[in-house]
């Protein structure tokens, strides 16, 4: 198993990732290689994927991006997402280990993610990697 992070689409197969977004939320739609590309070319936005060994094959997958305010420097982990065939063998915790040991080289002072409560495993996992659960509410506007 390898962890990379990915910074050009011709790197990676939009199809396999495209498969693992639909595992992780059925509505989002496939994304073409250049809107994989201009994802990639985000300045701040890490994409890191986990390759199979043998024949490399993505099978999971997740993101970090960051911004500055005055309350501080912040990053979101967001997309994490391992294949249904490959679940409970540490995948994630590879990719969001990755993303954390990431923010902090970045000087982020606190990484957040969300996480639906049905995704019994993946809430485990981030509890034993760390995070706790905030006593409040998240909004979300579509625009």
């Amino acid at each position: 198993m390898t962890i990379r992070e990915i910074r050009n689409s011709a790197d990676l197969n939009p199809g396999e990732l495209n498969a693992l977004l639909t595992q992780l939320n059925r509505e989002l739609p496939a994304l073409a290689p250049d809107a994989w590309q201009r994802v990639l070319e985000s300045p701040n936005t890490i994409v890191v994927v986990a390759f199979s060994d043998g024949p490399p094959h993505a099978v999971g997958m997740g993101a970090l991006a960051w911004y500055r305010v005055a309350s501080g420097a912040k990053g979101w982990i967001e997309d994490v997402v391992v294949a249904e065939g490959f679940r409970g063998r540490g995948i994630g915790s590879l990719v969001v280990g990755y993303l954390i040991d990431r923010a902090r080289e970045l000087g982020m002072q606190a990484v957040y993610l969300t996480s639906n409560p049905q995704r019994q495993a993946a809430n485990r996992l981030y509890q034993r990697l760390g995070f706790v659960r905030r006593d409040t509410n998240c909004y979300k506007l579509d625009l």
